[in-house]
């Protein structure tokens, strides 16, 4: 048996360990109907109904059929995650643009992240949460809300400075900053828990880094503010608006910085001083008293005659750094190395040296060194368990961008994909 066939998961395992709310998170993914599923897979509607209530297992070429047309591996059906705690419910900018579909869509992109992550915190020491607890009175004033946004700032350690990187500091508390998949255009920036961690995903549309600050200080908004409200108002999308700029600009300076006319020139310096946009700079004028109504509505209305991207761009926006860089792990390789050691019941690196070379360890070294090969053995142990178990819930993540569409699979159809084609095929 070739070492690829040994490592496939074969139908008649997943089937034995089938998931139904696996089954509704790929459809839900793939944006297909269970009438279309059905279609694809030569069942009945019905019969998708009961494979995702649990009411009845699908059988081993089924389940390949169903591999096939929502296009992931078989493995995916049987990897063993629960369905995570939610608490709260997802706060999408506009329920008026985007449809149920979309919406559902982005959630299931939300739960596969969850699950990678899940994985990957085993092996890697992922961020503290740290966030400050914030309560609004009912009802709340803007008064309120920007003065939960001067207390997020304390808690930051930000003091009255602009904020260098907002997804960087996001990620140094605890939150999961992640990229939407280019799935839906409309389909904005939205927070949501999974689990023990929230999570913020930005929009691959807004290439701009002044759009990408104040969305990712949006959703924080959200997060602190907006605990078990109902989604879709527009009363928390304008709180959370005004502790984004509060939380990026606080009044107590920008107030003294902003030119007491339209001086476009000093207003491009306080755009790249606090990294927001001059429009989001005229409005918090116009907010604090600095400009007149008529100030106010000849700035908006050069803007517009100017368009978009507005002058003077900062950049591309600010992405979220890759997970290894984003796991705050200050001595890696001793973490994975203690983990490897208690599994293979080593001795620890104090008892007895078995090479002459760790006999006599130079003098200028002030602690014991390792070896050198066990650590490499540490490091393929550590990739290999890794990717063994995050490769059925990775594939749906990666083959987000490979192109294909869902009913148009390559690859066996017993084994449900062509393994090396989900995990390395991906232009």
């Amino acid at each position: 048996m070739s070492r690829g066939s040994s490592r496939a998961v074969t139908p008649a395992l997943a089937v034995a360990a089938f998931q139904p709310n696996a089954l509704t998170l790929a459809r839900r993914w793939r944006r297909i109907s269970k009438k279309q599923l059905a279609v694809h897979t030569g069942v009945t509607a019905a019969a998708v109904s009961q494979y995702e209530l649990g009411q009845a297992r699908p059988s081993a070429g089924v389940l390949g059929r169903l591999a096939l047309a929502l296009a992931l591996p078989v493995e995916f059906f049987a990897a063993g995650f629960p369905t995570p705690a939610t608490p709260g419910h997802a706060h999408f900018r506009s329920l008026r643009v985007t449809t149920q579909a979309e919406r559902d869509q982005a959630l299931a992109f939300g739960e596969i992240a969850w699950r990678v992550i899940d994985v990957v915190q085993r092996y890697l020491h992922l961020p503290e949460l740290r966030l400050p607890q914030l309560d609004l009175p009912e009802p709340a004033t803007t008064a309120h809300v920007e003065g939960a946004a001067i207390e997020a700032r304390a808690a930051f350690g930000l003091g009255d400075e602009p904020i260098p990187h907002v997804t960087r500091l996001l990620e140094s508390h605890g939150i999961i900053v992640l990229t939407l998949p280019d799935a839906s255009d409309r389909v904005d920036a939205f927070s949501h828990w999974y689990g023990q961690r929230p999570f913020i995903f930005a929009s691959p549309g807004k290439n701009d880094k002044a759009r990408s600050r104040m969305d990712a200080a949006h959703e924080l908004g959200h997060l602190l503010l907006h605990h078990d409200a109902e989604p879709g108002s527009q009363i928390l999308e304008r709180q959370a608006s005004t502790f984004a700029s509060q939380f990026l600009a606080p009044t107590s300076r920008l107030r003294n910085e902003l030119p007491g006319r339209l001086n476009f020139d000093r207003l491009h310096e306080l755009k790249r001083r606090w990294g927001m946009s001059l429009k989001a700079l005229i409005y918090r004028g116009h907010t604090m008293g600095v400009y007149r109504d008529h100030t106010y509505r000849r700035g908006m209305t050069l803007l517009a005659d100017w368009g978009y991207p507005e002058p003077g761009d900062l950049g591309p926006r600010e992405a979220p750094p890759s997970l290894g860089r984003r796991c705050a792990c200050s001595h890696p390789t001793v973490s994975i190395w203690t983990r490897w050691r208690r599994a293979r019941r080593c001795p620890s690196s104090s008892s007895k040296p078995s090479s002459p070379r760790a006999r006599n360890p130079t003098p200028t070294s002030g602690r014991q060194p390792r070896p050198r090969r066990a650590k490499q053995e540490c490091r393929s142990l550590a990739r290999r368990s890794l990717g063994k178990l995050v490769r059925g819930t990775a594939n749906a993540m990666l083959f987000s961008r490979s192109g294909r569409q869902p009913g148009r699979p390559t690859g066996d159809a017993t084994a449900g994909c062509d393994r090396r084609g989900w995990l390395y095929d991906h232009s």
